[in-house]
């Protein structure tokens, strides 16, 4: 009985400490109440940009991507065969080998 007594007290004592902790902006001693810590790029990161596009559906979408786009690898298609490049329904880069005409 005492040690149920124990745990149970043990966990409502851990419930209430974790209510008790909230998250709030950072700031610098002297400031005027402007967080310490800005996003960067719309809160994608460093290296990152915000996209924003629209679904097949007309839904307005945003999604963080690169800012460098990586180099396509250099492809040989084989005899008879050309390289075909496109974009897909939702705006990515498809390529291929597909054969000649």
């Amino acid at each position: 009985m005492r040690a149920t007594a124990t745990v149970l007290a043990a966990v409502c004592g851990l419930t209430m400490l974790a209510a008790a902790a909230q998250a709030g902006p950072i700031t610098l001693p002297g400031s005027s109440g402007n967080p310490a810590i800005t996003l960067i790029a719309g809160g994608c990161g460093p290296a990152f940009h915000r996209r924003n596009w629209i679904d097949p559906y007309g839904r307005p979408r945003t999604e963080c991507v690169p800012n460098v786009v990586a180099p396509v690898p250099v492809r040989r298609c084989a005899p008879g065969w050309h390289w075909r490049e496109w974009r897909g329904p939702y705006g990515h880069p498809h390529a291929e080998c597909v054969p000649n005409r």
